[in-house]
């Protein structure tokens, strides 16, 4: 199974476990069991099972249990217990049975070996078998094959079931008029239970059966009135369907020395009502006395050592508070929303506690009444350890006032969320925000305040876990946070929320710190994301979805109050057609972002159908009132998706109104696209110095335009002097207007070139759009040396990128992972590349090393596992992205990792993902192509394999270790007579080297100083070329020089790789090769065989000193006629002539080079 594949299945089916154990294998003769499974305390309905895996079966290892009573039909293998649960093949209904420690999902797709799980419903005194088994899920699904898995059957005995009493009542602190009650049921009646108990003096008319006690609360058949009378905590209801064993009453308004009868009563409510069988009910009775009237106050009831939470309450038309204590605080929820008539209802922990939840979309405990609840310097913990799925904590939910506090001095309590791996947990939930699917919801509005406590997410601090430790649904009217501080993420869908002196905070990328579609209101308040990374982040998100025009007013407002971003954005405002909203930014108000935006409106979709001409109010007004800042580095962006809408069009709906002694803080623009998105005074701008204002020292404010004149070369112009960006916009015009049909520049830069003028023309303004009065002289400025940087590094691509030369060594090169489309467009796996890697050249072979990165993709990570090359000759091949080209172990992947989502990658010789590939270059060069490397992809986190470009970036290439390198132009040389030809040797790579020549045999050929050959007599030697530098080893190399008989055809022996070049132009064939064999014919005359192959197929031909010569061949062959060399294109037949030239058949014949003039042989 693809890996992908088990990633989705995974992800799909542990949503869908309650309880799932996990598996072992079957233990190999003498050695260690490979499935060890111990049963380990057994009661009298349940047992705890210990499953361990000895044996690992890779990516595909699945694993199951199952127990069975020993009296029921049970499995004698892995096969029978595996497809016990359904189909193999069917991979969902599979992975929602199995064992998930075993399955090596995310987060580190790497399998547990130990897995505990707890079985109950089991009766009392009875022989079980716990049956398991472990596999390989592929070899099982495709080929029916178990005979890889591991089996064991282990038996056990449930404990036999006591003789205790089935209901225990015990009564203790009584006092002159009152008593507290313990009631312990024994007995589960399962999900129909219920439970009643009475208090009647002895000498009262008692019960002497449960059917006497019960009936004395009223109709049994009346579920509401019995409800009502029932003792709660022995009710099978929400939020966990599991009924408690033990209750603590409190009873008050006794009488002194008096004799009481305590009566309780369990049963199956069902049984009783629709069969009036009370048969199976659990009865008892128990007296004592209150203490007689001594005259002292009555004394405090002692609290239980394990009481976790207080319930208190008032019942209406009673000045007593009852108080009772429980052991889980979800029993005290469930009590607490049982409670009818009454007051003043409380929570307060009594000691740190943790909830869990149950199942998946569930909640650990559930509040439906108005209440408080009181942290009293406690923690509350919301954990969860449900793998792949959302799941809350504590949710407050129905027509309810709740209040969360905290009572002690140190304000140290809290409710703190914390998640396994691959778990989400949200820790306190105002409304679920669950979906009507998977959660039913009880309606009512809820308001909410939070007073003076903390509510937490454990991983608050790190960037890419998730953190939503507070959400609040739409089922909430009004929240507030009065000194209160959140550390995580919120989501809040609520009317209103208010922030009174409060902070929340977060570090998280990809994730918003707050998101809100109501409104939001600051004072004094800080909302932070602390997170300085190069990923997206943001802190405060607003969205609002619309079916029809709503104008919502005042979504948010800011009086001294902070919303603060490290890298990412600080305030991102979405738009909607149908929603008009109005931001108000009040003195004392700061939305600031150390290095990103300040404001983002995502406007990207507006046009010119928003704008209304009868009813003209913009869709968002954003005023920036006098002492309020925005800062980044742009501090406002306006979003404008320019292919399909000008800017002017989005200016009409989106009105930025800035008044005199409001600031604004940026690096190289205030305002993207540019300033005429603003709405300044009349005649002011902003000034070009940073404020003098104490505070503000960092901040540019308006400045009247009239005094912002300036002198260039003693002629004063206004705030505005253009001359200079006006020159460089008609520099550069004709660049612009040329375009890049053609390739000529590097995608990257040429998209940057294009953003640069299309801005500078922006603000000068054209015919169909007017000038941008609102820039400054920094914009201006700013604009121009962004275009001019633009333009010369465009031409600095092109002019100085010559890649002849480069020595021996390794350097760096910048490279992007473009989308096959090859529209400029980014592909998907350019998030999973370092921008940097390592070109190595050694005698004339070119491979790059590419690391690999994991790929966020919020709560997971996304791993490259495969790279291959298109390994075509030419890029204009390679771009079709034929199969045919790839060979599988072409590009060599290493330097493996592990990684669990949240850490960083550990490197490791068995890890999964490669971190870094390397491959041969196929081709070279820095133009027409040849700077894309057509290759593909396998992302585990992608559907299917994709075709990727590899865009070398070698205007970035940059010499890391280079060694000193000579080269010459050809290894060989073939000349007539008296002929000439420079060597063309250089050294690179380093300087000083001073070159000789020597010729192995002077009588052959002789060679000057400056490295030229002079052929002297017929036959073969060689020419040694040496380079020296004091302190270095000398470098050599040997040049072949054949020299021809007078009046014979001088042929090029061997030219290949990069001794030859051709007008600078790349190489399209490095694999062609030109071979000459010389021989002697019958008749004396001497002649030469030369091979030749070419893109097309190879050819052969006859080359005869007399003159005539014969060729013959497929594809795109040389010729040699009469000392010149041809091509001949598309196939040629022979020919044969003694004493002249016959040509015969040629579809195309070109000549090429003449090989009497001691040039070179082109490659094109």
């Amino acid at each position: 199974m693809r890996l992908r594949e088990r990633v989705i299945s995974i992800c799909l089916s542990v949503a869908m476990l309650l309880s799932v154990a996990p598996f072992q294998a079957k233990a190999a003769e003498n050695t260690t069991p490979l499935i060890e499974v111990t049963v380990t305390e057994t009661t009298e309905t349940g047992a705890t099972i210990h499953i361990k895996n000895n044996k690992d079966y890779g990516t595909n290892q699945i694993g199951f249990y199952k127990v069975l009573k020993k009296s029921e039909q049970g499995f004698d293998s892995a096969q029978a217990l595996i497809t016990s649960f359904g189909d193999i093949t069917d991979r969902t209904t599979m992975m929602a049975a199995s064992i998930p420690e075993f399955l090596a999902g995310p987060p580190t797709f790497t399998a547990q070996t130990e897995a505990t799980k707890t079985v109950s419903d089991l009766e009392a005194g009875t022989e079980y078998v716990v049956y398991a088994a472990i596999g390989d899920y592929y070899a099982m699904a495709t080929s029916n094959d178990y005979s890889g898995c591991s089996f064991v059957a282990v038996e056990f005995t449930t404990d036999a079931e006591t003789t205790a009493s089935l209901i225990e009542v015990t009564v203790t602190e009584t006092t002159e008029t009152g008593a507290t009650i313990h009631i312990k049921n024994n007995k589960d009646y399962g999900t129909n239970q219920i439970g009643f108990y009475k208090v009647l003096k002895k000498s009262e008319q008692g019960f002497d059966s449960a059917q006497a006690l019960i009936t004395s609360f009223g109709d049994i058949t009346d579920s509401t009135t019995m409800m009502a009378a029932c003792i709660p905590e022995f009710l099978a209801g929400p939020p966990t369907f599991t009924a408690q064993t033990e209750a603590t009453k409190t009873v008050s308004d006794l009488e002194a020395g008096t004799e009481y009868v305590v009566y309780a009563a369990i049963g199956d409510y069902y049984a009783m009502a629709t069969s009036n069988d009370y048969s199976g009910c659990s009865f008892a009775a128990v007296e004592f006395t209150t203490k007689t009237d001594g005259g002292g106050e009555t004394p405090e009831p002692t609290v239980p050592e394990d009481a976790t939470t207080e319930l208190s309450y008032q019942e209406n038309g009673k000045e007593e508070i009852t108080t009772v204590y429980y052991e889980k605080f979800e029993d005290a929820t469930v009590a607490l929303n049982v409670l009818a008539n009454c007051s003043n209802i409380t929570l307060t922990l009594l000691q740190d506690t943790t909830i869990q939840p149950t199942k998946a979309y569930g909640y650990a405990a559930v509040i439906q009444k108005s209440c408080t609840l009181d942290l009293n310097g406690y923690v509350l913990t919301a954990y969860s350890g449900i793998v792949g799925s959302i799941t809350g904590g504590l949710l407050v939910e129905g027509e309810v006032h709740f209040v969360l506090t905290d009572s002690s001095e140190e304000r140290s309590g809290m409710i703190l969320s914390k998640a396994g791996s691959a778990s989400m947990i949200t820790g306190l939930a105002i409304g679920s925000g669950f979906s009507d699917s998977v959660y039913e919801k009880l309606p009512g509005d809820i308001t909410f305040e939070m007073n003076g406590t903390v509510v937490k997410d454990a991983n608050y601090d790190q960037p890419k876990a998730v953190k939503g430790c507070l959400s609040i649904s739409d089922s909430c009217v009004s929240a507030e946070l009065n000194d209160s501080v959140v550390y995580g993420a919120v989501t809040t869908n609520c009317d209103s929320l208010e922030l009174n002196n409060s902070r929340v905070e977060a570090n998280t990328e990809g994730q918003r710190v707050l998101t809100f579609s109501g409104k939001l209101i600051m004072n004094e308040s800080v909302i932070a994301n602390t997170y300085d990374g190069s990923a997206e982040s943001c802190t405060v998100s607003y969205y609002r979805g619309a079916n029809e025009i709503v104008d919502v007013g005042t979504i948010l407002k800011l009086t001294d109050s902070t919303i603060s971003a490290g890298s990412g954005t600080a305030l991102n405002l979405g738009m909607n057609q149908k929603v008009k909203y109005a931001v108000d930014l009040n003195e004392g108000a700061h939305i600031l972002s150390d290095s990103g935006i300040g404001i983002y409106v995502d406007s990207q979709m507006v046009g010119p159908s928003w704008y209304d001409e009868e009813n003209p109010a913009p869709h968002a007004a954003i005023h920036l009132y006098a002492g309020s800042v925005v800062s980044g580095a742009s501090a406002i962006e306006v979003a404008v998706g320019t292919k399909n809408y000008k800017l002017s069009d989005v200016t009409k709906v989106i009105r930025i109104e800035m008044d005199d002694g409001a600031f604004l803080g940026y690096d190289n623009v205030p305002v993207l696209p540019n300033s005429s998105v603003m709405t300044y005074p009349t005649g002011m701008v902003l000034d070009v110095d940073a404020s003098n204002q104490a505070g503000f020292e960092e901040y540019y404010t308006l400045k009247n335009t009239a005094e912002m004149d300036q002198i260039i070369d003693t002629i004063t112009f206004g705030y505005q002097y253009l001359a200079t960006l006006n020159a460089t916009i008609e520099g550069t015009r004709n660049l612009y207007v040329a375009g890049n049909a053609d390739n000529t520049y590097d995608t990257v830069l040429w998209n940057a070139f294009t953003e640069a003028y299309e801005a500078a023309i922006a603000l000068i303004g054209t015919d169909e759009t007017a000038a941008n009065l609102n820039a400054n002289q920094n914009e201006i400025d700013y604009r121009e040396q962004q275009l001019s940087a633009a333009a010369l590094a465009l031409q600095e691509s092109v002019d100085t990128v010559d890649l002849s030369n480069l020595a021996n060594g390794t350097y760096s090169i910048e490279i992007q992972m473009m989308h096959s489309r090859d529209d400029g467009s980014f592909s998907m796996a350019n998030g999973a590349v370092e921008r940097t890697a390592t070109l190595t050249i050694e005698d004339g072979k070119k491979t790059l090393s590419v690391n690999f990165k994991p790929m966020e993709l919020g709560p997971i990570n996304g791993h490259l596992l495969k790279f291959w090359v298109y390994n075509a000759p030419t890029p204009d091949e390679a771009k079709s992205f034929n199969q045919s080209y790839i060979q599988d172990n072409y590009v060599v992947h290493s330097n493996y990792y592990n990684q669990d989502g949240t850490n960083d990658p550990i490197y490791d010789a068995d890890g999964m993902y490669p971190g870094t590939i390397t491959f041969e270059l196929p081709y070279f060069g820095s133009t027409d192509g040849y700077n894309k490397i057509y290759g593909r992809v396998s992302v585990d986190a992608m559907a299917s394999d994709q075709n990727v470009i590899m865009l070398l970036q070698y205007h970035t290439l940059k010499a890391v270790s280079v060694q000193a390198t000579l080269s010459v132009d050809a290894d060989e040389m073939s000349l007539l007579k008296t002929g000439t030809q420079s060597i063309g040797a250089k050294v690179t790579g380093d300087t000083g080297w001073t070159l000789s020549y020597q010729s192995g045999d002077t009588g052959i050929a002789t060679v000057s100083d400056s490295g030229t050959v002079t052929a002297v007599a017929q036959g073969e030697t060689t020419v040694t070329v040496t380079a020296t530098k004091e302190g270095c080893d000398a470098l050599t190399k040997t040049v072949n020089v054949k020299v021809a008989a007078d009046g014979a055809a001088a042929v090029e022996p061997e030219i290949s790789g990069d001794n030859q070049t051709s007008k600078d132009k790349p190489r399209e064939h490095q694999n062609k090769q030109y071979r000459e064999q010389k021989q002697n014919d019958n008749d004396g005359n001497d002649f030469a065989d030369v091979l030749a192959s070419g893109p097309n197929g190879p050819g052969h031909g006859t080359i005869r000193a007399a003159g005539s010569s014969s060729f013959f061949g497929t594809g795109n062959c040389l010729a040699c006629l009469n000392g010149t060399f041809y091509r001949v294109g598309g196939g040629c037949s022979g020919f044969h002539s003694v004493g002249k030239t016959s040509l015969f058949f040629f579809i195309h014949l070109e000549p090429v080079l003449s090989a009497g003039s001691g040039g070179q042989l082109f490659d094109d």
